[in-house]
């Protein structure tokens, strides 16, 4: 094999990444790329080298290198091959043994170098606000205000809990990462400060790092395996001629036959939830019927899940502040233009329709439905 990839320490880790490069030549394999997560090597001679980081500020660029040159120049003067740079970071190498000096005599004078990271940190918590706030995957249908993001991320973890989980691991990661890069650069500019070269060389093995790495990616690809699981479980199926589940069909109302090829039915099942998802029309444009239907664990389950849809829903021309609520048996409703949420028992639904059809009507044969079902001992 010519080249190999292999994943290299966090940046700020300057001389694990140091030693790392070291092993990887000693073992015959020289970097010559690096990006965000992995180091690309090619085949050579094995040789015993050192390498050295150096640390520039942002905003310097020339040629695509942001080592101002006469920096550069110095360095290769003294006896240091340049091999290459990415970000900060700028990497040199010189064979074990030869004269060429360390970067710095003084510790504290590589300090602003280290400081320089502290940048890198401040891009990180950056993008940890953007993974809390910048949440599109899991937005709904126009929710609004503290409450409505609430409900928003109750109702993605209801529907996708695997997908949720795996969001909230990223976010765990990251917040971790920033964490320890924030105490790992104060630590190393504490011991620079008090005449503490930086080890070039370290030999620790930082396990309880990789304890967290490692529970962190196990539980993600755990999530992975599940969120995979639950797409197969819930392909796109074409509607039955009855129904097969605690959701209505327009025949059920009396709404005329179904006449369209966009017919279908998804059913999800997740820890939290079995739901389904039906999409129906008559094949005219103002006769048509969409759904989401919830059977919850417990009927307190299933009052959240119904007051997280009055608030998730307002895409649906659903105005809670709009509504009438109508009762019939153990069914409660909220009713609103052409779309309404209901809840009984362990189950809730919205269901969003078009045509003069009579809601109370839908809903009585609603509560019809889902006492059948439940009777049944599907419920």
């Amino acid at each position: 094999m010519k080249y190999r990839y292999r994943l290299h320490p966090i940046g700020y880790t300057l001389g694990e990444n140091e030693k790392f490069y070291s092993d990887m030549e000693a073992k015959g394999w020289r970097v010559v790329k690096r990006g965000a997560y992995l180091s690309k090597f090619v085949r050579s001679e094995p040789a015993a080298s050192r390498y050295r980081i150096e640390v520039v500020p942002l905003g310097f660029q020339e040629d695509g290198c942001t080592m101002p040159p006469e920096q550069r120049a110095v360095y290769e003067d003294c006896g240091w091959e340049y091999v290459l740079g990415w970000n900060q970071l700028h990497l040199f190498r010189a064979p074990e043994g030869s004269e060429a000096p360390e970067f710095y005599v003084d510790p504290a004078e590589q300090l602003p170098a280290i400081e320089a990271l502290s940048k890198l940190n401040w891009w990180g918590w950056q993008a940890i606000w953007v993974v809390v706030f910048g949440r599109s995957f899991f937005v709904r249908h126009g929710a609004s205000g503290i409450k409505g993001a609430l409900y928003d991320w109750y109702m993605s973890w209801v529907e996708q809990p695997a997908a949720v989980g795996l969001y909230a691991l990223f976010l765990l990661w990251m917040l971790y990462l920033t964490l320890r890069q924030t105490w790992y650069v104060k630590r190393t500019c504490r011991n620079l400060k008090n005449g503490i070269p930086l080890d070039h060389n370290p030999q620790q093995r930082h396990t309880v790092h990789q304890v967290i790495c490692g529970a962190l990616l196990a539980m993600a690809v755990l999530c992975c395996v599940l969120m995979a699981a639950q797409a197969v479980g819930s392909r796109e199926q074409p509607l039955p001629e009855q129904a097969d589940g605690p959701y209505l069909l327009m025949d059920d109302l009396g709404w005329g036959h179904r006449g369209s090829s966009t017919n279908t039915i998804r059913r999800f099942r997740t820890p939290l939830v079995d739901w389904w998802e039906v999409h129906e029309s008559s094949g005219l444009p103002d006769l048509w019927m969409r759904q989401k239907v919830y059977r919850m664990g417990s009927p307190g389950a299933a009052r959240r899940v119904a007051a997280a849809l009055r608030e998730t829903s307002r895409g649906y021309s659903f105005r809670p502040d709009e509504c009438y609520i109508y009762t019939t048996g153990e069914l409660d409703a909220w009713i609103c233009d052409y779309s309404l949420v209901a809840v009984q028992g362990r189950m809730a639904a919205f269901i969003y329709y078009g045509g003069n059809g009579d809601p109370e009507e839908l809903l009585a044969v609603l509560a019809d439905r889902w006492t059948a079902y439940t009777e049944e001992g599907a419920g």
